[in-house]
């Protein structure tokens, strides 16, 4: 019974997030006018009023040094939320109930810690695959109102990030626990896999591709250690090996014909500058231990715009709580993941919960806002309290979907 409300929940809250996101993503994208804006903005306020009934705290599932650290980073991120620099205006306040940055980030573990059940796993697979299914068809319709009505480029890159991130985010995971999936849905996903890596490179969208690449490699990395039969394993390296080779000789060869934006721009730097006005403005402040509160904002001369964050995760982090935050957060994530490699007996499943959770980690510290509430970082946050749960057992998820 407790199982069957736990998994009513999860149904829930995973469709309030799809909604949540969907509403920012018409204030960022200005569809289908500036004049939704409120609109969209009192929906999320709706939906993040709905979330707080979501908070659980169930420190039965781990143990007692899981708990004191779970316990440490909620208080602080909790601080964090709260620091708002002394400019407590209601604007401000409701700007971080609908922003995926704001509120909703710091408070993401209170929410998906309680569905870290085995049985909760097959419930997120399904609703993601769906939801990837919607991101597909999202991404055909707007490139194609975006080419019949010959929106600039701006916008057109706007589409393309905005629906990978917040619909269709959660792609990458199904690529990592694929063999969970119906053979109907894995061609489904790999063709989703190629159209999103092959426009990503037709618009020189490069954090999209490193993602994909890399979560590709790590999903092949997984899936050859976790074979037992050595010749198997031999059969997979010759086949990847042969695979990569193919592909790096047909870019090497035709790759700037084919993608000239994404040739121009592979040695175009557009973080170091940003970062350094982020450590300029931490060291103006020297506010380095305890960071400037979540209503930060400093004016880039790189960008030239005022920004309230860095798409450098760790950075960001720092920014708005410091470096107690970012210890704290990966204080968390981190000894559960590295307990998990240098286990004697790791299972497939095991496996690609770890790569995933650092590929996460990697892609949010280098190549794009991953760490904003978004179904990819409630995949993370999931993932990483499966794996410390007391009663996981991994063997046992081996059924399709």
């Amino acid at each position: 019974m407790l199982q069957d409300k736990v998994n009513k929940e999860l149904i829930s809250f995973l469709n309030l997030q799809f909604f949540y996101n969907v509403f920012f993503l018409g204030v960022q994208l200005e569809f289908p006018g500036q004049r939704f804006y409120i609109v969209y903005a009192v929906l999320n306020l709706l939906i993040f009023v709905k979330f707080l009934t979501f908070i659980r705290l169930d420190f039965r599932k781990y143990s007692t040094s899981v708990n004191v650290i779970w316990i440490l980073y909620t208080l602080y991120s909790i601080y964090v939320i709260t620091n708002f620099n002394g400019n407590y205006s209601l604007n401000n306040v409701l700007r971080y109930t609908y922003l995926p940055s704001g509120f909703m980030f710091y408070l993401a573990p209170l929410f998906v810690a309680q569905f870290s059940y085995k049985d909760s796993f097959p419930i997120l697979l399904r609703f993601i695959y769906k939801q990837s299914v919607i991101y597909v068809v999202l991404l055909g319709l707007c490139l194609s109102y975006d080419i019949i009505q010959n929106v600039s480029s701006d916008k057109v890159l706007n589409h393309l990030e905005g629906l990978q991130l917040y619909i269709g985010g959660g792609l990458i995971f199904l690529v990592f626990f694929i063999d969970l999936l119906t053979k109907a849905q894995r061609k489904f996903v790999w063709i989703a896999v190629w159209v999103t890596v092959i426009t990503a490179a037709f618009f020189a969208r490069r954090a999209i591709l490193a993602t994909y690449v890399l979560g590709v490699v790590f999903y092949i990395i997984g899936k050859t250690i976790s074979t037992r039969s050595f010749s198997r394993k031999i059969q997979y390296i010759l086949f990847f090996s042969i695979l990569f080779v193919a592909a790096g000789y047909i870019l090497f060869a035709f790759g700037e014909s084919l993608f000239p934006a994404l040739a121009g721009r592979l040695e175009d730097d557009t973080r170091t500058g940003v970062e350094l006005e982020v450590l300029d403005l931490l060291e103006r402040s020297g506010k380095y231990l305890t960071g400037l509160g979540i209503n930060s904002f400093y004016y880039s001369e790189y960008v030239d715009e005022m920004r309230d964050g860095c798409e450098t995760g760790y950075l960001n982090m720092i920014m708005k709580g410091g470096i107690v935050y970012l210890c704290l957060f990966y204080l968390l994530c981190l000894p559960v993941l590295i307990k998990n490699i240098f286990k004697k007996r790791k299972s497939r499943f095991r496996i690609m919960c770890v790569l995933y959770a650092f590929l996460v980690i990697i892609v949010g510290n280098g190549a794009s806002s991953t760490f904003s509430f978004s179904i990819r970082y409630i995949t993370f946050i999931f993932i990483i309290f499966y794996l410390y749960n007391k009663d996981m057992q991994t063997n046992s998820i081996t059924k399709e979907i």
